[in-house]
């Protein structure tokens, strides 16, 4: 989640009200004798009520990313591992000293266009996984806070794909019950199966072995002689 999603919403309660107003007010009588003629037309009535309901939840959005602001997760390993560990922390500000427990759920999910029989398209979701655990906050350094996590998400499940009309990604829900605004976001996380990592060995790195001395006998006295090789001495 970013700031770009308060902004969306304010974009879509504007939007909204700006139309439901423009009609009651031009519309005026008219309006009022369509309810008469058909009491079909009430439903209308409850679209300022749905634009009331879009503001408040842009205003509560916006308070939530200026009382928190960013609040990425680190991963380790990077990307998570399907049929290994999805672990790390998210470090939360002081605005959230006071958390005494929190809630994560990580879903594996399908995202899809569904088509209907008269054509319609929709995108749709739908989880095929979930893991969830409540954990208790850490304090980390003097004023801010931790929360160190680990899911076993399990080796059958799809990694992490390309967004297309029919594609899996994963997403980790992060609640906590707070005074005032709760700290609720969601992160779409990178995962892939331990098979698809690439694992690349420098030559330096490379485990060299010296080969062995052979014993050999000496005259008493002589100086046995060294030579530097590339495997050491």
């Amino acid at each position: 989640q970013s700031a770009k999603q308060f902004w969306q919403t304010w974009l879509f309660a504007f939007i909204w009200n700006a139309i439901t107003w423009f009609a009651i007010i031009k519309g005026g009588h008219n309006i009022l004798r369509a309810f008469e003629e058909n009491p079909v037309f009430y439903f209308f009535v409850l679209f300022p009520f749905i634009g009331l309901w879009t503001i408040i939840i842009a205003i509560q959005q916006t308070l939530a990313w200026y009382k928190f602001g960013k609040t990425p997760v680190i991963l380790n390993p990077s990307p998570g591992q399907v049929g290994g560990r999805c672990s790390r922390y998210i470090t939360l500000p002081e605005t959230a000293k006071e958390a005494k427990r929190a809630i994560l759920s990580l879903s594996c999910i399908r995202s899809y266009i569904y088509r209907s029989n008269d054509g319609k398209s929709s995108q749709r979701e739908q989880a095929i996984w979930q893991d969830q655990i409540s954990i208790r906050p850490e304090k980390y350094g003097r004023k801010r806070t931790r929360l160190n996590f680990v899911f076993k998400p399990p080796a059958n499940l799809p990694a992490t794909e390309q967004e297309s009309d029919d594609y899996h990604l994963w997403r980790l829900q992060v609640r906590i019950p707070l005074p005032g605004i709760d700290y609720d976001r969601n992160f779409e996380l990178p995962m892939e199966k331990p098979d698809e990592q690439i694992v690349v060995t420098h030559r330096y790195t490379q485990t060299q072995t010296s080969s062995t001395i052979a014993h050999r006998e000496t005259k008493a006295g002589s100086i046995p002689q060294i030579n530097k090789t590339s495997a050491g001495t």
